[in-house]
């Protein structure tokens, strides 16, 4: 596992959080701004200076009574700071400013050297301009005849008298700049935490740092449902908002150019048999498998390959209805000897075969394993090219590694914002004991906007913007193996009511006699169509 934290992964974690960043600091900026001018009076600083003689009245100007001045200096700053002398400076002020005590009168006097000289400053700082100046006045007159009774020699004389300054200290851009910063640096302080804390996969890289298996596919999130998936809590999308998601002609061109990269890395799967066959599953529920098992099912169809999509998800099926296929004797009724044939159907979609799951079954993991699968396969490789199953999650139930020696290897659905590292790491490890091949991740679901996916590339050529997100579906609100979690037909509503031309209309008629090839959209009620897109291509 990678753990170096890289300049490139610090400016991904900015651009992923920017936005908060962004309102961060203008909200610190402006509360900065706000307390600054409205509730913090401005200061006025009053100055006065005096020069340190080594001895009273002698004028002597000498080396060594010059370095002995000079370290009088911090003696007299002492003396004018102690409370003493304050004190005496309070009680000459009192029957102007009644207000003023010892601590806070302290608190606004500083006495300094100046460059290291036997001259120093003394000066008061306050928000009444008249009163520091009336302060630093009055020390300035005291501490001489203080200083010489403490220190019994030497004398001190005025420079400079205090005047009542014209220029306020009201640093309201400096602290809104303060403010502003601070919020900044720890609003991502706090990001950069929670992304390092964070294990969720949002971008190919969490799979590559931590898994020693390839990217078959990176899929973006385009909103074709009008939703999304971003937490466990997220809720199950229903059939008509899955076949929006269905791959056709009208797919968004980076989804359909995702799945076309994905097929190029299938075709070139090293197997050795002639008919490929692959099971699609994820680490837990709502992670995309179906979706990426019948695109991927559909892409490999349009190529000209010979596909076979079975769905081996008896506890929770969808593809029937998802490709609008009627009868229910399935997968479950062959294995279990109810028909002698495998319940083959012809789907809407050209060179697509389709194996439904039939009567969902509390004991899919031992019909699974029945010899009769086995059989199965062995009877329909000469017929196809690819043979996909839809698998239910392997961390879920045991069904999907029970077919692990039927299948040439596994290809595990992942979903950005949604999957974790923890459970995928626990699938793979479950198929690895099992001696199963892994082909590779498919990731769904990732912003086409975001630094992982590549910014901008939307905006090339003809197609515009990526937009949204391309969402997914889940399996409903009953669990795995339960029992009453049969499925429930879904009517379409007269907005998604699909169009379809059956095929038994057009399967008669010579080839010169078809009508022009025209998209249509899955029927739930269609129980043997073809859809045949414009262009013929994916």
């Amino acid at each position: 596992m990678q753990t170096e934290i890289s300049i490139k992964d610090l400016w991904g974690i900015a651009r992923k959080y920017m936005i908060l960043l962004l309102v961060v600091t203008i909200c610190a900026g402006a509360l900065g701004f706000a307390v600054t001018e409205f509730l913090i009076d401005p200061e006025y600083t009053a100055v006065a200076s005096m020069y340190v003689y080594s001895e009273a009245g002698t004028g002597s100007t000498n080396t060594s009574e010059l370095t002995y001045a000079k370290s009088l200096v911090n003696t007299y700053e002492v003396v004018i700071n102690s409370d003493t002398v304050m004190q005496l400076v309070v009680d000459e002020l009192k029957p102007e400013y009644p207000e003023l005590e010892l601590k806070e009168i302290k608190q606004m006097v500083v006495v300094e050297s100046i460059n290291d000289t036997e001259a120093f400053s003394i000066s008061v700082t306050a928000t009444d301009p008249v009163m520091a100046a009336a302060i630093c006045n009055v020390i300035t007159e005291i501490a001489p005849s203080e200083v010489i009774r403490v220190v019994k020699a030497g004398d001190v004389q005025i420079i400079d008298p205090a005047k009542v300054p014209t220029v306020a200290d009201h640093p309201v851009l400096r602290n809104t700049a303060l403010c502003a910063m601070v919020a900044l640096v720890l609003a991502y302080a706090i990001c950069f935490l929670y992304t390092m804390l964070d294990t969720k996969v949002y971008s190919r890289e969490e799979l590559t740092n931590n898994f020693e298996v390839p990217i078959l596919g990176v899929i973006p999130d385009n909103n074709v449902a009008g939703k999304g998936r971003s937490s466990k809590t997220a809720q199950h999308s229903t059939i008509q908002e899955d076949r929006l998601r269905l791959l056709t002609s009208k797919s968004p061109f980076n989804v359909a150019e995702a799945y076309r990269m994905m097929r190029t890395s299938i075709n070139y799967l090293p197997i050795e048999s002639k008919c490929k066959k692959l099971a699609v599953t994820s680490s837990a529920v709502s992670e995309g498998k179906t979706t990426t098992s019948t695109n991927l099912s559909i892409a490999l169809a349009k190529n000209g390959a010979k596909v076979l999509l079975i769905d081996a998800d008896m506890r929770k099926p969808r593809i029937r209805k998802l490709l609008g296929v009627k009868g229910k004797t399935g997968l479950s009724e062959y294995i279990a000897g109810m028909t002698d044939e495998p319940p083959v159907q012809e789907t809407m979609f050209r060179n697509l075969s389709l194996i439904v799951s039939g009567k969902t079954s509390a004991n899919a993991a031992e019909l699974l394993a029945s010899p009769r699968l086995k059989d199965m396969l062995t009877k329909l490789e000469s017929r196809f090219d690819y043979i996909v199953f839809d698998m239910p999650p392997v961390n879920v139930v045991t069904d999907a590694s029970v077919v692990s020696k039927l299948v040439d290897g596994y290809v595990l659905a992942v979903y950005s914002r949604y999957s974790e590292i923890g459970a995928i790491k626990a699938a793979v490890e479950t198929l690895t004991q099992l001696e199963a091949k892994i082909f590779g991740f498919v990731l769904n679901g990732v912003d086409p906007k975001s630094y992982a996916y590549g910014g901008k590339y939307g905006k090339y050529g003809k197609y515009g913007k990526y937009g949204g997100k391309y969402g997914y579906y889940s399996y409903g609100q009953h669990g795995y193996g339960d029992p009453a979690a049969t499925e429930t037909p879904v009517k379409a509503t007269a907005t998604d009511k699909p169009k379809a031309v059956a095929a038994s209309a057009t399967a008669q008629k010579p080839a010169s006699e078809k009508p022009a090839p025209k998209a249509v959209e899955p029927a739930e009620n269609a129980s043997a169509t073809a859809i045949i897109d414009e262009d013929g291509s994916l």
